[in-house]
């Protein structure tokens, strides 16, 4: 799933309880305890910063600007990235529509730190809306890819990117379904491959 997606300036916090609740006694009990809602929702909150922490260098911003009826247009966007087994170098996974009909020299990648740099070799492919970059290697943090074919609707989804040119944001929330097909994603109708996880985390343009 490619959620490059990573809100306006999406900000995640953790619950503040007034009052630590670290368990609840039965009543007319002094057996076992049980573990309050608010402490589960404290350590839920941490964990989702730590995952956010492990995420967040490995998304990147994107801007391209393409020629177009005599007239410059410019998108902007997000990537991730990706390394390979057995391949060698370092790649940004893109939607197509970002780069589309720009030269390499007109797309420009800022990495987490700030560094600028401008793809090597593209890969785009109009039918799913993907496109892979390849960047040069500075030894950069690629995100470790999971199982999409694992996830349940229900699970919890974190969305980073770029939104509105925002970089570095995060929003939250779940899996709302699978397999959505069939789809009108482009006035031109060119994403003919779909096969869609949806979420109801806040997803904006360049997200």
């Amino acid at each position: 799933m490619l959620s490059i997606g990573l809100a306006v300036g999406g900000q995640l916090g953790t619950l503040q309880l007034a009052t630590p609740l670290s368990a609840v006694p039965r009543e007319g009990s002094n057996g076992p305890t049980v573990p309050s809602i608010g402490m589960a929702l404290v350590q839920s909150g941490e964990h989702i910063s730590k995952v956010s922490a492990q995420v967040l260098p490995s998304v990147v911003h994107i801007q391209a600007v393409r020629a177009e009826n005599d007239r410059k247009v410019e998108e902007t966007g997000s990537g991730v990235l990706m390394r390979s087994a057995g391949v060698r170098g370092l790649f940004v996974v893109t939607n197509q529509h970002v780069v589309r009909g720009a030269e390499l020299t007109a797309v420009d990648v800022m990495l987490a730190d700030g560094t600028r740099v401008n793809p090597q070799r593209s890969y785009r492919d109009s039918e799913s809306d993907l496109a892979i970059l390849q960047i040069p290697d500075g030894g950069q943090v690629a995100a470790q890819w999971g199982d999409s074919s694992s996830v349940q609707i229900g699970h919890f989804v974190l969305a980073v990117g770029s939104p509105f040119g925002l970089s570095q944001s995060v929003t939250m929330g779940i899996v709302s379904a699978k397999g959505r097909r069939d789809l009108s994603l482009t006035s031109d109708q060119t994403v003919t491959n779909q096969d869609f996880i949806q979420t109801d985390a806040a997803i904006n343009p360049g997200n």
